[in-house]
Parts: structure tokens; sequence; C-alpha cells
């Protein structure tokens, strides 16, 4: 989308805000609409391509509809001067909701926890804590895997799920110290 576009979006954005009479309002909707499609309908192909999905021209179509009443809907006109950024965020966020209720997405963890930021909700918010700690575990030696998953256990109120398993080649009073700072970093990124 070239700049000049970009800003006659924004002010028809500005003015479909402003205006009360649902008549008027469709009308901006669907000029908005006319000037974006090309530039939707090239997102959602994008998106869909990288997450190995693949529509009819009609289906992206409709979703191309969706996923613009879905963003102009969270459009914000105060401090937000970039349609683009908005749209493709936003459009991201609605397929990758759209797609997990229908069947399964697998995406690297750093572009799910930037699509997930677009919205927060606290579901979101939580789901980005436990991507996290799965970032944070998967950096920790193999070798002390089991200390990490007792620890994580150890976070929990209910002392019979807690566990205790020294490995093999660990001693205790490494184990013990280990044990204390996983649970002390577990706590701070569950905060």
């Amino acid at each position: 989308m070239n700049n000049e576009l970009s800003c006659e979006c924004l002010d028809k954005i500005q003015k479909y805000k402003r205006y009360k009479r649902e008549r008027r309002r469709k009308q901006i909707r669907n000029e908005i609409y006319a000037l974006m499609s090309n530039d939707m309908l090239n997102w959602i192909k994008s998106i869909l391509k990288r997450w190995h999905k693949y529509e009819t021209k009609e289906e992206i179509l409709s979703l191309s509809w969706d996923c613009f009443e879905f963003c102009l809907k969270h459009f914000k006109v105060e401090g937000n001067n970039k349609v683009e950024n908005h749209f493709y965020k936003y459009t991201s966020y609605y397929l990758l909701n759209r797609y997990a209720k229908k069947d399964r997405v697998f995406l690297p963890i750093d572009e799910l926890k930037g699509i997930l930021g677009v919205m927060e909700t606290p579901e979101n918010l939580a789901f980005e804590k436990l991507l996290t700690l799965t970032q944070f575990r998967n950096v920790v030696p193999e070798k002390y895997l089991s200390v990490w998953d007792d620890a994580m256990q150890s976070t929990e109120l209910d002392l019979s799920n807690r566990l205790v398993t020294l490995p093999r080649g660990i001693n205790k009073n490494v184990y013990v110290v280990l044990k204390k700072v996983f649970v002390q970093q577990i706590k701070f990124l569950l905060k």
C-alpha cells in the first residue's frame, strides 16, 4: 500500500468512525474496502501460504471481507497513523483465531507471540507466558531438564503433586540450588 493510498484510507476511516448514520457509515465502509481490497487479498494469500493453508479464490475473497470488518472495528483513530500495519496485524490475528478453531496451525513461536500481542485478552496473555516458559525450557541443558520439570511442579500449591527426581550425575546440593533458581525464574516469568 503506497503512502497516498494509506492517507486516503486513514481519512475515510476517520470519517467512518465520526459518522452516526448507519447508511452513510456503510457507504464509507464500502469505499474503504474498495481501496484496500487488493492489499487485503494479497496479505491473506501471503499469510495462508506461509501457514501452508490453501483456499479457493471465493473463500479468500470472503475472508478478506471478514478480516476487513474485523480490522475496521478494532481500528483506533487516535494515535494510529499506519493503516497498513494495523490491518496486516489484525488480519493475521483474525486468521489465526479462525484456523486455530478450525484445525491446527503450526507457526514459529516468535510469529505466534507477535500475532497474539495484537489483542491483549487474558487468554492471549496467559498463552504468551506459557510460550515464554517453553522457550526458556528449550535453552536449559538436557542434563538439567528434569530439575526444571520438578521446579515447574514445585510452583503448584498442592503438595501431593510436587516431585523430587534426582537425576543421575547431579549432586544433591547442586539439584537443590538449581531447583531454587529455576523456581524463582519460573515465578518471575509467570508474573
